[in-house]
């Protein structure tokens, strides 16, 4: 996990460098160029059974590189796991970058349903019904 988030942060520069139009627009007079630019705010709903590892800390370390901010729903399962997370984030983040929610489902159905740029899930395929249909009520204004 850490070979990927060092691998991440090295090629972030070179990421982020701007891209030129293919050669055959430039010979027709063009000049334009694709600039890769942040969503906004990411959302990550942690399951049980990996609170942290692959599918947590990876999606949020490539959100992060990409200059995204993130939120984290943590499972309610996990508890011990989660508090520890949520009180240990704000010494290695701010907390406007990223943040952890705790809390059981009701929160978990909340979460889903906020307007977020990119949402993340890792579970069953029930759960992950529920969660594709709390995100499309969201009302984006």
């Amino acid at each position: 996990m850490i070979s990927v988030i060092e691998h991440t942060r090295s090629h972030v520069p070179q990421w982020m460098r701007a891209t030129k139009l293919m050669r055959a627009a430039r010979l027709a007079g063009l000049k334009a160029e694709v600039r890769p630019s942040p969503l906004g705010v990411g959302g990550i709903i942690g399951p049980w059974n990996f609170p942290l590892q692959r599918v947590v800390v990876l999606p949020a370390s490539a959100a992060f590189a990409a200059g995204n901010r993130v939120m984290i729903k943590m499972s309610e399962i996990t508890p011990r796991t989660s508090e520890r997370m949520k009180s240990r984030s704000p010494t290695y983040f701010d907390p406007a970058e990223l943040g952890i929610v705790t809390g059981g489902s009701e929160v978990s159905a909340t979460f889903s349903r906020l307007p977020f740029d990119h949402l993340f899930f890792t579970g069953s395929p029930s759960v992950g019904s529920l969660v594709q249909q709390a995100a499309t009520q969201t009302s984006f204004q």
